[in-house]
């Protein structure tokens, strides 16, 4: 997806496996998936689920996966990601970096088994997350803006 582009599925089940880079791709194009299924092959092949920068968007309903990938979900560059009550566990190192006054909604999700970070917010960048269950580390502390790298996570 490059600007301007548009994907919207409604009533289906959109499944990306084994993927080399990333399985969605978005600078600047606008998606909206009933449920989406993006599982790597496993860490340490691929890059992110999810990689989406440019001021693009991405929505997905609830029940939506990101697992088993090197990386979870990267949103940066005043892109918006809305992706709640989804499960981004057993990835290699994050769940979800929002970065460069990125914006994602992930509230009531779960972030299990990660390699390193629930959450990392930085640069800008704001994450709702009222509701995760989230078992590794995140950065910022919650409800607190980090005046050393501009994140802010509300939870």
């Amino acid at each position: 997806m490059t600007g301007g582009q548009f994907i919207g599925q409604s009533n289906s089940y959109c499944i990306f496996v084994s993927n080399k880079v990333s399985g969605l791709t978005n600078f600047g194009g606008w998606c909206w998936f009933q449920v989406l299924s993006i599982r790597g092959h496993g860490p340490p092949n691929g890059n992110a689920a999810v990689h989406c920068e440019q001021g693009g968007f991405i929505a997905c309903n609830s029940g939506s996966r990101f697992n088993i990938n090197y990386q979870g979900v990267i949103i940066a560059g005043a892109a918006t990601f809305m992706a709640e009550g989804c499960d981004f566990s057993s990835n290699g190192t994050f769940a979800l970096y929002c970065y460069g006054t990125a914006t994602a909604w992930v509230n009531n999700s779960t972030m299990q088994a990660n390699g390193s970070n629930s959450i990392i917010a930085t640069n800008g960048a704001y994450v709702e997350g009222i509701g995760c269950s989230l078992a590794q580390p995140w950065t910022p502390a919650f409800n607190t803006y980090n005046t050393n790298n501009g994140g802010f996570i509300s939870h």
